[in-house]
């Protein structure tokens, strides 16, 4: 079986607070789980930010359904290639607030921290994402340098 690793940025059509992206998140991890999907949700500001990985049919019906969602506009795909291993494979679809980090979410914080730390287990696929994550963080001047940095 072929995996394949999706990573797009879209703007909300309004803005979302927590709980509706929490809602978004938690429909997203009974989907995904059904599909053996693992994935991120980032939502900071009027822009959303998704990893999608696993079989490739999968990640491509997923996207297909997610890019005509009504709650985001001009979805633009900027990582999609086939990889060996998963980067968020405990995560049916982990989700952050980049503002509003909270203890419940240190499972999926202390994963992230690793992706911003260069290390020797991380291959070049992973450090696509790594690049992509923190250009989309670094983008919000509001957020603290901690959470952006690692």
């Amino acid at each position: 079986m072929s995996l394949c690793r999706l990573l797009y940025i879209s703007s909300a059509v309004r803005d979302f607070d927590t709980e509706e992206v929490q809602v978004l998140a938690a429909n997203a991890r009974a989907r995904n789980a059904a599909n053996d999907l693992t994935g991120l949700l980032i939502y900071h500001d009027g822009s959303f930010l998704q990893v999608l990985e696993g079989p490739s049919e999968a990640v491509q019906a997923s996207y297909a359904r997610i890019s005509h969602n009504w709650r985001h506009k001009n979805p633009t795909v900027l990582l999609r290639e086939e990889v060996a291993d998963r980067v968020f494979p405990e995560f049916s679809m982990a989700c952050a607030d980049p503002g509003k980090f909270d203890d419940d979410m240190q499972g999926m914080l202390q994963h992230l921290s690793q992706l911003k730390q260069d290390g020797p287990r991380m291959s070049a696929p992973d450090m696509k994402v790594k690049v992509l994550i923190r250009s989309f963080l670094n983008s919000f001047t509001d957020l603290p340098v901690e959470t952006v940095e690692g």
